[in-house]
C-alpha cells in the first residue's frame, strides 16, 4: 500500500481550503449587477478571506470599461482601490501576458499600477490581467507587506481562475449597465427617451 507524503497531503489540504474560499467569493459576487457594489464586494471579500494587505484594480483608460469606473469614483473605497493608466503604460509592465505576474523585487516599476490616493507599503505583488471581449482591459492586483507572499515561482493557477471569474463578472455587469442605460435613454442622442419623459411629465402634472 502506497503512502502519500505528509507534505503532499498538507498541500492538497491547503489547496482545498483556498479553492473553497474562491468558490465562496464567486458565489457572493455572481448576482451583483452594478459596478459600485460589485467592485466593493470583490475587494472586501478577497482582502478578508485571504488576509491580503492590499487589493485593487488597474484599468486601461482606452478600454470600453474605463468610463464605468470613472463614474463610481465618488466611493471612498474605490478612489483608493482603482488606478487608471494608458494602454502603452500597461503593456510596458505586462507585455501582453495573460498569466499572473508575481514580483518582490524592483517594485517601483509597478508604481503606475497603484491608485494615486493609496498609501501602500508593498513587499510583494501579484498582478492578474483581466479581459473583456478578448481584450486585456486591466488587472486585478494583490500586494502584501510580506516579501514572500507573492514571490516569483509559486503556483498561480488559482490566481488565474480568479482573474477569469472577475473578467466574466465584469462582462455581466457591463452588459446589465448597457441594458439599463438603453431602457431610459435614446441610443443616438443619449438623452432620456420618450417613455421616460412621458412618465416624468405625468408625475410633474
Amino acid at each position: 500500500m502506497m503512502t502519500i507524503p505528509k507534505s503532499l497531503l498538507e498541500t492538497m489540504k491547503h489547496n482545498e481550503i483556498v479553492a473553497r474560499k474562491f468558490h465562496e467569493i464567486e458565489s457572493s459576487i455572481l448576482t451583483i449587477l452594478n459596478f459600485r457594489d460589485f467592485i466593493e464586494k470583490l475587494l472586501f471579500e478577497i482582502s478578508s478571506k485571504f488576509s491580503v494587505s492590499y487589493t485593487w484594480i488597474s484599468i486601461i483608460e482606452e478600454s470600453s470599461i474605463a468610463k464605468y469606473f470613472h463614474n463610481i469614483q465618488d466611493s471612498k473605497l474605490l478612489s483608493t482601490s482603482t488606478a487608471f493608466l494608458s494602454k502603452n503604460e500597461f503593456k510596458d509592465i505586462i507585455r501582453n501576458r495573460l498569466k499572473p505576474l508575481l514580483s518582490n523585487n524592483n517594485l517601483n516599476s509597478f508604481k503606475i499600477l497603484i491608485p494615486e490616493a493609496a498609501d501602500y507599503q508593498i513587499g510583494s505583488i501579484a498582478i492578474a490581467p483581466i479581459t473583456m471581449d478578448g481584450q486585456i482591459i486591466g488587472s486585478f492586483n494583490q500586494a502584501d507587506k510580506d516579501i514572500n507572499r507573492f514571490k516569483p515561482g509559486i503556483d498561480t493557477s488559482l490566481l488565474e481562475q480568479l482573474a477569469v471569474k472577475v473578467s466574466l463578472c465584469l462582462s455581466n455587469v457591463t452588459a446589465h449597465e448597457k441594458l439599463k442605460f438603453l431602457a431610459f435613454h435614446d441610443p443616438l442622442t443619449r438623452l432620456l427617451n420618450r417613455g421616460v419623459m412621458e412618465r416624468v411629465l405625468e408625475r410633474e402634472f
